[in-house]
């Protein structure tokens, strides 16, 4: 389980380019190598709370302020999920990604996509215009990041 840090005072350092996320490093080139902690505005999450796999992109030694997370899921077999949707639950299972070849190969589907974590909560420099701060930037970057995974519609998107 993720674990907020109660308090971290920064300040927040940039990773050098080669631990960046290669999805990440164009997005955040020119991002400020170190953000600060503003009040009680940013919220971090204990290092040794994130899953594995998990890339930071700032940090402390105890905590991280922005991170991505690939996140992946499969749907459970029709057999089981006949049973768990009438009961009110979802066939979708969180995986681990590192378990989806595995699972591809047994004819499973698996889908997997990013998680990119900004913890700063915009408060104080939104009120009445669009800010500008280097938080800013690293929203900006963060919403510029390339998508891991296919484009469109996500791999379990079913119409009825």
């Amino acid at each position: 389980d993720l674990r907020k840090t109660v308090y971290d005072g920064g300040p927040f350092e940039k990773l050098p380019d080669s631990s960046l996320p290669p999805n990440a490093k164009e997005a955040f080139e020119h991002t400020p190598e170190t953000l600060p902690q503003d009040g009680l505005s940013v919220t971090t999450v204990t290092k040794e709370s994130l899953p594995p796999g998990t890339q930071l992109l700032y940090a402390t030694p105890v905590s991280s302020p922005v991170f991505q997370i690939t996140y992946c899921e499969t749907v459970v077999p029709d057999d089981q999920c006949n049973v768990l949707k009438p009961a009110g639950h979802s066939c979708a299972r969180d995986v681990l990604p590192q378990d989806c070849d595995a699972l591809k190969s047994q004819g499973q589907e698996c889908s997997c996509g990013t998680i990119l974590y900004v913890g700063n909560d915009y408060v104080e420099h939104h009120s009445h215009t669009i800010g500008s701060s280097v938080w800013d930037e690293v929203l900006r970057a963060a919403v510029s990041v390339d998508k891991i995974g296919k484009r469109g519609l996500g791999e379990f998107t079913v119409y009825t």
